[in-house]
C-alpha cells in the first residue's frame, strides 16, 4: 500500500480528497513516453551489443576477416546508441532521494520521540522565529492496524514514520516536499487558538486524527474523528499534509518504505 493513500481517502461527506495526480497524464503523453522508453531500450540494447561483438572480435579471439580493419567508428557509434540509451536513466541515477529504512518497531518510538524532543535552536532557520510560531506540525492516524506519522518542520524538512518501523526521511532535500512543508505549518498557525497546551503526546485512537503543533513557547494538540473529516475545519489541515505525503511519494519510492503495513 502506498503511504500517500493513508490518509486520501479518510475525508467522509462529500469533500472527498481525491488523488488527483493520477489523472494527470493524457493518453497521448503516456503513449509518447512509453515509445521513448521503447527506443532508448532498444538503443542501448544494440549498443551494448555490438560492443561486445567489437570486443570479443578485436580483442579476445581475432577474427580473419577483422584483422587489418579499423574498429573507431563502430566503436564511436556504440558509443552514441548506449550514451542515447542510458540518458533516461541518469535522473534517476543521479538524484538524491530520501532514506528508506528498514522496518524495526523500535524506530519508529525512538524517531517519534525525537520528533517531539527535538529543540528548536537546533534548527538554525527557526532561530529567528518568535516564540508563538508554529515551527512543527505532526498529523497522526491509523491504517490497517498500523499508525502513521508525518513530520512537516516550517524549514521544509519532512519525513514519514509508519509503528511497523518503516520511514521516509530526508524528504525536505526537495523544493517541491520543502515547499508543502511550510505551506502546513504557515496553515497551522492559523489553528493556534483552537488548539489546547499539552505536554504529553499520546497515540491517535482508533478512528481519530491527531494533530500537534509545536512552538519555541509550547506543543499543542487539536483531534478529529475520520468520519467527521469532511466537515470539519481541520480539513484544509488535513489536505496540506495530505499535499505533503504526496509530494514526498513524488520524489521517493515510499511504496518499499511501507512493506509489511
Amino acid at each position: 500500500m502506498v503511504a500517500h493513500l493513508l490518509w486520501e481517502q479518510r475525508a467522509a461527506g462529500s469533500n472527498p480528497v481525491i488523488p488527483i495526480f493520477l489523472f494527470r497524464f493524457v493518453e497521448s503523453e503516456k503513449l509518447k513516453a512509453l515509445f521513448k522508453k521503447i527506443f532508448s531500450f532498444l538503443s542501448l540494447l544494440v549498443g551494448m551489443v555490438i560492443l561486445l561483438w567489437i570486443g570479443y572480435n578485436h580483442f579476445i579471439q581475432i577474427q580473419p576477416q577483422a584483422q587489418g580493419r579499423n574498429p573507431i567508428p563502430p566503436l564511436i557509434f556504440c558509443l552514441v546508441m548506449i550514451s542515447y540509451g542510458i540518458r533516461p536513466l541518469l535522473p534517476k541515477l543521479l538524484r538524491h532521494t530520501p532514506k528508506s529504512r528498514k522496518p524495526n518497531p523500535e524506530t519508529y518510538k525512538h524517531l517519534r520521540g525525537e520528533a517531539f524532543r527535538l529543540i528548536p535552536d537546533e534548527l538554525s532557520i527557526i532561530k529567528t522565529e518568535s516564540d508563538d510560531t508554529v515551527f512543527e506540525v505532526i498529523m497522526e492516524s491509523h491504517y490497517s492496524g498500523a499508525i502513521a506519522t508525518l513530520i512537516a518542520f516550517l524549514h521544509g524538512e519532512a519525513s514519514i514514520y509508519l509503528s511497523t518501523g518503516s520511514a521516509v526521511i530526508g524528504g525536505g532535500q526537495h523544493q517541491t516536499v520543502q515547499q508543502a512543508a511550510r505551506e502546513m505549518n504557515l496553515l497551522a498557525q492559523q489553528y493556534i487558538g483552537s488548539c489546547k497546551p499539552t505536554q504529553d503526546y499520546p497515540l491517535p485512537s482508533p478512528g481519530e486524527i491527531m494533530f500537534y503543533l509545536r512552538t519555541k513557547a509550547n506543543l499543542y494538540t487539536i483531534s478529529v474523528l475520520e468520519s467527521e473529516l469532511g466537515k470539519s475545519p481541520l480539513l484544509p489541515l488535513f489536505s496540506a499534509g495530505q499535499n505533503v505525503i504526496t509530494q514526498i511519494r513524488l520524489v521517493t519510492n515510499i511504496s518499499k518504505a511501507t512493506q509489511g503495513s
